[in-house]
């Protein structure tokens, strides 16, 4: 804020016969003094790299943590559906080995899929367009929400005609 020259004056006045505030404002010119000689401080070389390598590898943890515990949860819940719907399960033990096959089958299916994945990367890094790369994980996600469809369809609807979910 800027003073008007009949303020300035005033203050100029009063800095004159208060001993307490000019050596205030001879104290504060002494400060702004020091902070205008002294230089920016700079990091040090190397630094911007360490840092984003560093946060690029906590959120690849991140990354990694939420997956697997998708997986758990999707684990844990094949499980449940397994010990809940098992329709021909006389014993609880038919029922558990029952839904370890399915676990099993889930398992592989993940496999195949984590490999179909790595090869359509592997594609994409040879120069597919985004288009063509966009349509092709579409149709992906498609069938996989078609397989994850029929897997609730069947498990909730139990045996008919003969045929195991």
């Amino acid at each position: 804020m800027e003073l008007t020259p009949d303020q300035a004056d005033a203050c100029r006045e009063h800095l004159a016969a208060c001993v307490r505030c000019r050596e205030l404002e001879q104290a504060w010119r002494s400060v702004e003094a020091q902070l205008g000689s002294v230089s920016q401080a700079a990091p040090d070389a190397g630094f911007t790299l360490r840092w984003t390598s560093r946060l690029e590898a906590h959120r690849l943890a991140q990354g990694r943590k939420r997956a697997r515990l998708a997986f758990l949860a999707a684990v844990l819940a094949m499980i449940l559906i397994g010990l809940t719907r098992a329709p021909d399960a006389v014993s609880l033990s038919e029922a558990a080995a029952s839904t370890l096959g399915s676990l099993v089958k889930v398992g592989n299916l993940f496999y195949i899929l984590r490999n179909v994945l790595t090869v359509f990367a592997s594609v994409l890094s040879e120069g597919w367009t985004g288009g063509l790369w966009a349509a092709v994980t579409a149709a992906a996600c498609a069938l996989v929400g078609a397989w994850f469809f029929s897997l609730y369809y069947f498990t909730s609807r139990g045996v008919r005609k003969g045929v195991r979910p």
